[in-house]
């Protein structure tokens, strides 16, 4: 960190994990006093990073009613996934769900054209160890059947059936992970991960 610390700009910031990502996020974004802000992960790669600030202030002057951006993710998948990533942060924007996290805006829908695509530059994910990729697994089912237990909101407890059946697959235990993909494939038909999720039932 202090060799990060001499050639760029940045805040450190001490955060006692309690399993909930979107509360780490909440705290790193407090941290944060611009007026864009965008997330990274540690096994990410912003690509063409250069091009970031340049576009954020064609955008203000152009499309000023633009306020959050769907930046391509390279995740090693067939198809191309858009995340949520970079926001012009104001109240109303808040981290929700210990895992599977997400942004949210409140208490009102922001409208389509206050939603915009990025091609200049995008996310590339960079490839995990066996052994890192077993304890993420591990790491992330014990928040998933934490939270599978206990929510009411059927399209995060389907995102979270789709984490306790990554274990189970891991572990052999293929037949288990069919009712936990199809809740997945219910309310995600059209998306990546859903069809993923019938591919795997399927097998």
């Amino acid at each position: 960190i202090d060799e990060f610390l001499k050639t760029h700009k940045g805040v450190v910031s001490d955060f006692k994990w309690i399993d909930d990502f979107a509360a780490a996020r909440q705290v790193s974004f407090d941290q944060c006093p611009t007026r864009w802000k965008m997330f990274l992960d540690t096994d990410d790669e912003l690509v063409k990073p250069e091009i970031v600030r340049p576009l954020l202030v064609q955008v203000e002057a152009k499309n000023p009613q633009v306020e959050a951006f769907f930046i391509k993710y390279d995740y090693d998948h067939l198809e191309e996934l858009q995340t949520l990533r970079l926001v012009k942060w104001r109240d109303g924007w808040s981290w929700k769900d210990a895992i599977h996290e997400r942004l949210e805006f409140g208490p009102y829908r922001l409208p389509d054209e206050a939603f915009g695509k990025v091609s200049e530059f995008y996310v590339r994910h960079k490839r995990k160890t066996p052994e890192e990729k077993v304890a993420a697994i591990r790491r992330n089912a014990r928040i998933a059947e934490r939270d599978y237990a206990k929510t009411d909101d059927p399209k995060y407890r389907a995102r979270l059936a789709r984490t306790i059946a990554m274990e189970f697959k891991m572990d052999g235990k293929a037949a288990e992970t069919i009712p936990l993909q199809e809740e997945l494939y219910k309310f995600y038909k059209t998306y990546p991960e859903g069809r993923q999720a019938a591919a795997d039932a399927s097998k």
